[in-house]
């Protein structure tokens, strides 16, 4: 599964900087989870921008994909 298991996501959370704005996406716009997590996030109170479209809307839209 891509996504970390919820003790690492809450670890991760908790040391970042409460001003980092979060970026949520994914795969498509078929996909739920990213309002799921950023509903959670912003429960916690961060700040949390979704990306419409998802990654597939981000290559339809000719930007790069870098994985690493």
């Amino acid at each position: 599964s891509p996504n970390p298991p919820k003790h690492r996501r809450a670890a991760t959370t908790n040391a970042t900087a409460s001003e980092t704005l979060f970026v949520v996406y994914c795969a498509g716009s078929h996909c739920n989870a990213a309002d799921k997590a950023g509903a959670r996030l912003a429960r916690l109170g961060r700040p949390v921008k979704k990306m419409i479209g998802g990654k597939s809307g981000w290559l339809e839209e000719g930007f790069d994909l870098v994985t690493s």
